[in-house]
C-alpha cells in the first residue's frame, strides 16, 4: 500500500489488482506470499529454510515458497498494515518491475517449476499447481506478448483481412461469435473487479503489455545471453537510491517536455513508439483502401453496406490486434508528454505523535487523485466494449 501515488496514476503503480485480487486468490489456494513489507515469520521457520536466499533478487517471495516446502503454513492478510512509497521516476519504476519479474522467474527455476519432490517436499498438490502456473506465466507470457506486438504490428501492414467469410450470413455468424468471445472476456474482468475494482482490473492488462519489452530484455540478459556476450543478471538496487534528475512529477522543477520524452524513448520506449506508429499507419492505410474501393451501386447511390463491411473486415473486427496494443504502448509516451504531479512528501504526512513519529494522512493512504475528465485506457476500452455490445445486437 502506498501514500504518494501520483495524480491519475498513469503508470498503474497502485498495484491494487495484486493486493486485492491476485494474492487473495493465491491465499485461498494455500499460497500466502511474503512481499517484503508488513510480514511476520517464526524464528524456527527462518532456521528451517536456512535463512533468506541470496541467489534470488526477490528473496521475500522465494522465502515463502521455501517455507511451504518445509511444511509451514503461510497466510496473506488483505489489510493495509503500513504504507510505503512508489518510485517517483519512470526509470526507477521500470527497474523495480523488472526486478520483481526476474525474481519470480528465478524462484520458479530454482524449484524446478515445483515438480521436483526434493525441492517441494511437503507442498500440497494445490500449492504446487498454483506455483507452477505462476512460474510458467512469468517465463512464457512476457516473451509471447513481445512477439505478438512485433509480428502483429508488422502483419497488420499487409492487405490481409482480419477475417474471411463467403456470404453475409456467415459474416453475421462469425461476427456474433467474436463479439461474444470479447464480451465474455470483459465479463471475466468484471468478475475480478468485484475484488480489485473496475479501473485496477482493466489497468492490469495495459500494465502487462507496456512493461513486457522491459521485462523481456531483463529476462533475456539474465537467463539466455552468456555473461561473456553481454549477459547481466538483474541485481537489487534500492529504489530510493536511483537518481531523479528530471523531476518528472514536480510541477515547478521538472525538465522540459522534449527532454523527458527523449530520455524515456532512449530508455526503451522506442519500442512502444515503433509499435504505435506501425499500428496507426496500418489503420490509416486500411481505411484508405476501404475508401478507395467505395463505389456507387447501379442506382447511383453509394454502396455504404459494402464500405462498412470492408471496415469491419479490415479494421474494426471485435478482436482486432491494434486497439488494446496501441493504447497500452501509448502509456510511456503519454507519461513523458503529460506527467502526473505528486505533492511534496511533507504535505502527505500528519503531525508528529507523542513518540515523534509522523504517519501518512488518512486521505492519501492508497488513494489516487483523479481528474474529473480523462480519456485514458480504461475509458477508451469501456467505450469499445459498448461498441462491441451494440454490434452483437445490431448486426
Amino acid at each position: 500500500m502506498f501514500y504518494n501515488l501520483p495524480s491519475n496514476d498513469p503508470l498503474y503503480q497502485a498495484n491494487n489488482f495484486d493486493w486485492y485480487a491476485k494474492r487473495l486468490i493465491f491465499d485461498l489456494a494455500g499460497n500466502g506470499w511474503n512481499y517484503g513489507s508488513g510480514w511476520i515469520m517464526r524464528r524456527k521457520t527462518v532456521d528451517d529454510i536456512g535463512g533468506f536466499p541470496e541467489d534470488i533478487v526477490t528473496e521475500d517471495v522465494s522465502s515463502s515458497a521455501m517455507a511451504m516446502a518445509e511444511g509451514w503454513k503461510t497466510i496473506y492478510l488483505q489489510e493495509g498494515l503500513q504504507y510505503g512509497l512508489v518510485p517517483e521516476t519512470y526509470v526507477a519504476y521500470i527497474k523495480q518491475m523488472t526486478r520483481w519479474h526476474v525474481g519470480e522467474s528465478q524462484t520458479a527455476t530454482k524449484f524446478g517449476f515445483y515438480h521436483s519432490k526434493e525441492k517441494t517436499k511437503y507442498m500440497k498438490p494445490l500449492q504446487k499447481w498454483v506455483q507452477t502456473a505462476q512460474g510458467l506465466n512469468v517465463h512464457i507470457r512476457t516473451p509471447l506478448t513481445v512477439l505478438n506486438l512485433v509480428f502483429l504490428s508488422l502483419a497488420f501492414l499487409t492487405d490481409m483481412p482480419l477475417v474471411h467469410w463467403k456470404d453475409k450470413e456467415e459474416m453475421r455468424f462469425l461476427l456474433r461469435i467474436d463479439c461474444a468471445i470479447v464480451l465474455l472476456r470483459w465479463l471475466h474482468e468484471l468478475h475480478y473487479a468485484i475484488l480489485a475494482g473496475y479501473r485496477s482490473t482493466l489497468n492490469e492488462t495495459c500494465k502487462a503489455i507496456y512493461l513486457s519489452p522491459y521485462c523481456f530484455m531483463s529476462y533475456v540478459r539474465t537467463f539466455i545471453i552468456p555473461k561473456n556476450l553481454g549477459g547481466k543478471p538483474v541485481t537489487f538496487t534500492p529504489t530510493g537510491s536511483i537518481g531523479n534528475q528530471f523531476r518528472e512529477r514536480d510541477p515547478h522543477r521538472r525538465a522540459p517536455r522534449w527532454q523527458r520524452l527523449r530520455h524515456i524513448i532512449a530508455d526503451g520506449a522506442w519500442f512502444h513508439l515503433a509499435v504505435v506508429i506501425l499500428f496507426l499507419t496500418s489503420v490509416f492505410l486500411r481505411i484508405g483502401r476501404a475508401v478507395s474501393l467505395h463505389v456507387l451501386v447501379p442506382s447511383g447511390t453509394p454502396d455504404w453496406e459494402g464500405f462498412w463491411m470492408r471496415i469491419i473486415q479490415n479494421v474494426a473486427w471485435p478482436s482486432n490486434p491494434w486497439l488494446v496494443s496501441t493504447l497500452a504502448c501509448m502509456t510511456p509516451l503519454q507519461y513523458a508528454l503529460f506527467p502526473p504531479t505528486t505533492p511534496d512528501r511533507e504535505k502527505l504526512l500528519g503531525k508528529r505523535d507523542e513518540n515523534g513519529v509522523r504517519y501518512p494522512l488518512e486521505t492519501v493512504r492508497g488513494k489516487t487523485k483523479r481528474s474529473k475528465l480523462t480519456l485514458g485506457y480504461v475509458e477508451t476500452y469501456t467505450l469499445y466494449m459498448i461498441f462491441v455490445l451494440a454490434m452483437f445486437f445490431v448486426v
